[in-house]
């Protein structure tokens, strides 16, 4: 019995370790959802802060005072830092993709 022990242990550690082959689909779909968390990594701060607000916003609209509280926002911030955006077509094109 005892020299079974470490063959049994041994197998169970093997058989442990394998894994079913990924489907070509879940492959696909992990990878286009790594690439989707990388772009919106790469989109600034502050377009991702006021797509946050804006959908928020959408969704929410007699909240609008609040969600700007809740990013430690006044109005005048919110519409400077759109204005900043407005101005950029990169950011503009980011805040775009991100409020649809």
């Amino acid at each position: 019995m005892t020299n079974r022990l470490p063959v049994v242990l041994a197998a169970l550690l093997v058989l442990g370790a394998c894994k079913p082959a990924a489907t070509p689909q879940a492959v696909a779909d992990s990878t286009i959802a790594a690439a989707a968390a990388a772009a919106t990594d790469l989109v600034d701060a502050s377009v991702r802060t006021a797509a946050a607000i804006s959908n928020a916003m959408k969704s929410y609209p007699a909240k609008g005072d609040s969600i700007l509280a809740a990013a430690n926002l006044t109005a005048e911030q919110f519409e400077a830092m759109m204005k900043r955006i407005a101005a950029d077509s990169t950011l503009s094109a980011d805040y775009k993709r991100l409020t649809q």
